[in-house]
């Protein structure tokens, strides 16, 4: 506690990925900031990055090395206590547009 407010913060890891097993997603954060770390280069999957800008505070976006990428998301509470059920909603609908 500090100055009478209580903070909590939840440390979240987690990881999504598609049934055929192709497509991963890890979920990385805490404190309403989250990394999430794609199997599949972000610029590749226009309807992906779409969905999750409309989504969340889409903050930053990289491709990485491997063919992977990485999001910067920054979440209000009501988010954070929804992003693996939103996620898995918006890559089962992507999934289509990353094979």
């Amino acid at each position: 506690m500090r100055n009478g407010i209580i903070q909590i913060r939840t440390a979240m890891k987690s990881t999504i990925t598609t049934p055929d097993k192709l497509t991963t997603l890890r979920i990385e954060g805490s404190s309403g900031t989250y990394k999430i770390f794609s199997s599949f280069r972000p610029m590749e999957s226009p309807a992906f990055v779409d969905a999750v800008d409309r989504k969340y505070n889409l903050a930053e976006i990289k491709n990485l090395s491997g063919g992977k990428g990485y999001f910067l998301v920054h979440l209000n509470r009501e988010q954070q206590e929804t992003i693996q059920e939103d996620l898995n909603a918006i890559l089962c609908d992507s999934v289509p547009c990353l094979l």
